[in-house]
């Protein structure tokens, strides 16, 4: 993921689109040898990373949303994901998921579920955690998106 590539989409943006509307970006790169996960992150909900130990972090440098500004900087920054380490990346239906009378499931909540199933496989993770969407919402449909990536590192 390049500085340069993020620099020009948001120029494109910026030129392309109303002045109301803007985009939040998220890129990584992962290097399965090494674990390093290089990323850049312009204003999306920050993907999480969760040690094996149950710390965890936010993935959050990068920059500022996209199609605001023709000059925004964007960084680079990268994490080396350990074996047993889990990166979860989602969009915000999956933390502003519930109902009015409900509290939202929050990032806290989801860094919570993570770190309480770390063990497990990715497949039973993202059932546990949809599983508590599920809870939270009461069944309900919900009218925005809700998508997950998670992987574990095995070595």
């Amino acid at each position: 993921c390049t500085v340069e590539a993020v620099t020009r989409i948001n120029r494109g943006l910026f030129k392309d689109t109303p002045s109301h509307l803007f985009v939040t970006f998220f890129i990584g790169k992962l290097n399965n040898l090494t674990g390093e996960f290089t990323y850049i992150n312009a204003g999306h909900n920050p993907p999480v990373v969760v040690r094996q130990d149950g710390t965890f972090e936010r993935l959050t440098q990068g920059g500022m949303v996209l199609g605001i500004s023709s000059d925004s900087e964007f960084e680079t920054d990268s994490v080396v994901l350990k074996p047993g380490d889990l990166l979860l990346l989602y969009t915000d239906g999956l933390t502003e998921a519930g109902l009015p009378e409900i509290e939202a499931m929050g990032e806290e909540n989801v860094i919570e579920l993570l770190i309480r199933f770390r063990e497990k496989n990715t497949d039973s993770i993202v059932e546990s955690i949809i599983k508590e969407v599920e809870k939270s919402t009461k069944g309900i449909l919900q009218t925005d998106d809700i998508a997950m990536i998670l992987l574990k590192r095995k070595r």
